[in-house]
């Protein structure tokens, strides 16, 4: 084994060690869980830069840096461990920060709701004692710059909104909240290049008689970041308050093959994953 290896998984042990090293009773009460449980926490979307390779410990010595996504969340929060889990086994107390594992784009640092499931850090690339396999991240838009346009047929492709790498905005489904009420609105952006990219949005507007629609929020979807394109998106409503989004998606690695994601959708912002298009092996 060479040396550059060996120090390399020291390095992982070292960090997973000292990451994981804190423990809390069982007991404790508002605890949440680990995968698969899905959760969305809310705090402030920062950049942050760490030691990356070979061995995850010091940029002054020689690692490359490496930037992540961070959460840091308003209160701390305990997580239970897993006995049936090799990787989360260990209770973790006192995270204020989380690693977000995230596929689907660049974002803007700033004020942010996270959607997904938790799982204990285990590798050198792993900053933070606690990470969130990342679904969906949403923004609230202020008053000030939220996005505003006539009507739409509802179902229809909204022309009002198609600028620059936007290809397809629908504007979909409805909901209530008391006396207020609105519709879901469906971007996806496709950025071209050596390796294309779609990008996937699901704005929550609120309507009022006689007034121009108004962006409440805007949540980023995990989905499909490089492993196709989307061909069509739909919309089931879920009660008053949320929505399932469905997202045809041209896979890459299965040419001519169209796989679908679903994702239920809150108008709170949460985000939750109920079906996942993966790439498979078609050889017989």
């Amino acid at each position: 084994m060479s040396a550059r290896t060996k120090s390399g998984r020291l390095a992982t042990a070292i960090v997973s060690a000292a990451l994981l090293g804190s423990s809390v009773n069982a007991s404790e009460p508002e605890c949440l869980t680990f995968e698969p449980s899905e959760v969305t926490l809310e705090g402030a979307l920062v950049e942050r830069t760490y030691p990356g390779p070979p061995n995850y410990l010091s940029i002054a010595e020689g690692d490359a840096p490496q930037r992540g996504l961070v959460l840091v969340l308003d209160e701390p929060i305990c997580v239970l461990g897993d006995s049936t889990s090799e990787l989360n086994r260990k209770s973790v107390r006192d995270v204020r920060e989380l690693q977000l594992a995230w596929s689907g784009g660049d974002l803007a640092p700033g004020r942010a709701k996270v959607s997904g499931s938790l799982f204990a850090a285990h590798a050198g690339h792993h900053q933070t004692a606690v990470l969130v396999m990342t679904t969906g991240i949403a923004f609230d838009v202020p008053a000030s710059k939220a996005a505003s346009a006539a009507q739409p047929e509802n179902g229809a492709t909204d022309r009002s909104v198609v600028d620059g790498d936007v290809w397809l905005v629908r504007t979909l489904g409805s909901w209530t909240d008391a006396e207020r009420w609105g519709y879901y609105r469906v971007i996806v952006s496709r950025q071209v290049g050596e390796h294309s990219t779609d990008t996937v949005k699901v704005q929550i507007i609120e309507a009022e008689e006689g007034q121009p629609l108004e962006t409440l929020r805007s949540i980023l979807l995990a989905s499909p970041g490089y492993q196709g394109y989307v061909e069509d998106v739909a919309i089931t409503q879920i009660g008053d308050k949320s929505a399932a989004i469905s997202l045809d998606i041209e896979m890459k690695a299965m040419s001519g093959i169209v796989l679908r994601d679903v994702y239920v959708v809150g108008i709170d912002g949460s985000v939750r994953q109920i079906a996942e298009a993966k790439a498979r092996d078609l050889d017989p």
